[in-house]
């Protein structure tokens, strides 16, 4: 399944989709301009829970929860004073001060290597957020050891990333936050409901400034583990039998990243 602005329009913005396992989005700013007051474009493949399916990451005291998939980003050009990024993406509800957050984790970056791990405040869905990389030397996130690191170069072929987030990490994160944005999140991981996923492509551009920007994802999957010792199982990319969850069509939410890289 395809579609896109203009047929036509060699490289315009366009989506795509293959069954139940594999998406792709090119983001292409002069045929889909950004619309203020965000100065943002993006495509995502997402994925909901409503609050009756009262997803727990970490409903026990060792669990440890993570998310993988293939990417490639084979495409990335921006003109001056644009850049662009792609990563994915955590939606988390605390059912305690019934607040959100997004936890995000960078596989690229125009402006080069992602290489830092920040809080910052989210204008257009008015919460926090929390973004890390795939390094081998962060704290609020494990990256799996099959997994390819963060990068600011396109590539073509298939890369496997996966990253972890165990219950005392989703503690920090949550205090993080609240030392640096002022916020109230509960820093009990077992109070935290998984709302929404997504991996996006995402260009902030200016007026005056424009960017492309493709991907390509397939087998997104997310699961937990507990009861398992004293850190994660992680079997190697082919070898995988987890429980996935289907890509659900691409859904866009205009998001302002403020006091951080983003902006």
């Amino acid at each position: 399944y395809q579609r896109g602005i203009d047929n036509n329009w060699y490289g315009s913005t366009a989506v795509q989709m293959e069954g139940y396992s594999g998406v792709g989005a090119q983001v292409h700013t002069w045929s889909a301009p950004s619309q203020p007051p965000y100065d943002l474009a993006n495509a995502q493949v997402a994925y909901g829970w409503t609050a009756a399916d009262n997803i727990r990451p970490w409903a026990h005291d060792d669990s440890v929860f993570a998310m993988g998939h293939f990417l490639q980003i084979p495409t990335a050009y921006m003109t001056s004073g644009a850049c662009g990024y792609v990563y994915d993406s955590l939606l988390l509800y605390d059912t305690v001060s019934q607040t959100n957050f997004w936890l995000q984790v960078c596989h690229f970056d125009t402006r080069g290597t992602p290489d830092d791990e920040y809080t910052a405040w989210d204008e257009g869905t008015n919460s926090a957020f929390f973004t890390s990389y795939f390094g081998s030397d962060t704290q609020y996130v494990t990256k799996s050891p099959y997994s390819y690191s963060s990068t600011g170069t396109t590539w073509s072929d298939w890369h496997f990333y996966r990253f972890h987030v165990s219950h005392s990490q989703i503690s920090q994160i949550a205090a993080k936050i609240n030392s640096e944005q002022g916020t109230s999140l509960s820093t009990n991981p077992s109070n935290y409901r998984l709302d929404l996923l997504t991996v996006q492509n995402e260009i902030y551009c200016p007026v005056g400034t424009n960017g492309h920007l493709g991907m390509s994802a397939y087998d997104i999957y997310l699961y937990e583990e507990y009861g398992v010792g004293s850190g994660p199982v992680v079997p190697e990319p082919a070898t995988i039998a987890m429980s996935a969850f289907a890509l659900m069509g691409l859904a866009g939410i205009a998001k302002k990243k403020i006091n951080s890289r983003r902006s």
